[in-house]
């Protein structure tokens, strides 16, 4: 099932539900849920998975996940999912375009109706927003040299 749809030929995210629960005990799934997502959005933005690492769990520090998707016209984008073991705000979502400027930071939960709740369609659109930014970004420095 596709998440995302074209309004006005610019790509954006379908409604979804919103995740009610923040995973503060079960960190593990969060890295899961978001993990999954972002390789559905990404695939959805034909983008090809070059790498994903295991959950790193190190004693004390932050726990990460890191996944690498490319695509021959937009380029190359690194994508860290990290939280502590135990928080209670979900976790952060740090986006790196590798062949340009440019990092996108992104807390998972926002305020819902006095809830913490997590957004895909938020947290989607920005990072569509940021892709696109990229690769026009791109596409005037590559006209610029060889303008």
């Amino acid at each position: 099932m596709s998440i995302t749809k074209r309004s006005n030929g610019k790509r954006q995210m379908k409604s979804t539900s919103i995740w009610w629960s923040i995973n503060k005990s079960t960190p593990e799934q969060w890295f899961d849920r978001w993990g999954h997502f972002l390789g559905q959005l990404f695939q959805e933005l034909n983008f090809v998975v070059e790498s994903s690492t295991l959950l790193k769990k190190p004693r004390g520090k932050e726990w990460n996940k890191c996944l690498h998707f490319r695509n021959n016209k937009v380029g190359n984008f690194l994508v860290v999912l990290k939280r502590p073991r135990r928080c209670d705000y979900g976790g952060d979502i740090e986006i790196t375009n590798l062949d340009g400027e440019g990092v996108l930071m992104i807390r998972t939960t926002t305020v819902n109706q006095g809830h913490l709740s997590m957004c895909r369609a938020t947290v989607g659109d920005s990072i569509i927003t940021f892709i696109r930014d990229s690769w026009k970004a791109n596409e005037s420095s590559n006209q610029e040299s060889t303008g």
